[in-house]
């Protein structure tokens, strides 16, 4: 595997995709002097399974296993958002 030979230190190559990670902040700013976070939605970047589904759909394949995870009974708010 390329990603197994890279962290063993073998030379880098150029990348297929980027693959980010970040968080979003729900703040209700009427609730304090700084406001006060209500939810924190994180895509880790160890994240294995999600990592899998960002490589499926650069590849061609589903959008929902990026978007709501891989299985889809465990996520009934998906189905509001399909088209």
């Amino acid at each position: 595997d390329e990603q197994v030979a890279q962290d063993a230190g073998a030379p880098p190559s150029p990348p297929d995709f980027w693959f980010r990670g970040g968080a979003t902040l729900i703040i209700d700013l009427r609730e304090g002097r700084y406001g006060t976070i209500r939810r924190v939605i994180r895509k880790a970047i160890d994240d294995e399974t999600r990592l899998a589904a960002q490589r499926k759909y650069v590849a061609g394949g589903d959008f929902f296993g990026l978007t709501y995870g891989a299985d889809r009974a465990l996520e009934p708010f998906a189905i509001a958002h399909r088209s």
